[in-house]
């Protein structure tokens, strides 16, 4: 089993304890439907979201493969600090959240692009302003996410139709594409039933990418 507890397990709190737990049990689940190796850790220094972010770190990474396309499933925790007042003085306490993301290769260039659910305050924007880029023919996405890109050519160039299908189906993705390389996650921290379709995706987009490709 590629999943490992940390080495300092046994000291760490009880809930701390139940969010390993936890992601042990997500992990025995992925299992049925995937293949999971370790993999190497993916340098993600590229993308904006990680860019100087020293309380995000990188704890695990996985290959989620299935029929020979795959991805990597990156384990990442991030920290946050507050001082905690008492009437003898303060103590500084840490909180950690846990999140899953996807991280996948791409052959062709995305140019710089975010995509997140669409809220209420991006569909007013739009009046006033033609930052977002809505796909032509693709009125479910466009509906359900707000799209920004560097280049809207090469990223037009790059997506196809059943990337786009593929990410439609879903209502609260977030992703970063930086060149040839993509980050994705969906909105809960650490959650079975979103890690199923995480990885879902994950193939779906990898199966895409190879056929677009070949």
């Amino acid at each position: 089993m590629a999943f490992i507890f940390p080495k300092n397990y046994q000291s760490l709190s009880r809930e701390e304890k139940a969010d390993w737990n936890y992601l042990k049990k997500i992990f025995d689940r992925v299992s049925f439907d995937y293949k999971v190796s370790k993999a190497s850790k993916p340098n993600l220094s590229g993308f904006e979201t990680f860019n100087g972010q020293k309380s995000l770190k990188l704890l695990q990474s996985f290959n989620i493969r299935k029929d020979n396309n795959q991805f990597t499933l990156c384990l990442i925790e991030y920290n946050t600090s507050h001082l905690e007042a008492h009437s003898y003085g303060g103590t500084i306490r840490t909180n950690s959240h846990k999140y899953l993301f996807g991280h996948l290769k791409i052959d062709s260039d995305f140019g710089r692009a975010f995509l997140r659910p669409e809220t209420i305050g991006d569909k007013i924007s739009e009046f006033f302003s033609s930052n977002e880029l809505d796909i032509k023919g693709f009125d479910k996405f466009n509906r359900n996410y707000h799209l920004l890109t560097s280049d809207k050519k090469k990223f037009l160039t790059a997506m196809n139709g059943q990337l786009i299908n593929s990410i439609a189906e879903l209502k609260n993705v977030e992703m970063e594409f930086s060149g040839k390389k993509c980050l994705f996650r969906l909105k809960k921290a650490i959650d079975l039933e979103e890690t199923l379709e995480l990885c879902k995706l994950g193939i779906n987009m990898a199966t895409v990418a190879k056929n677009n490709s070949a």
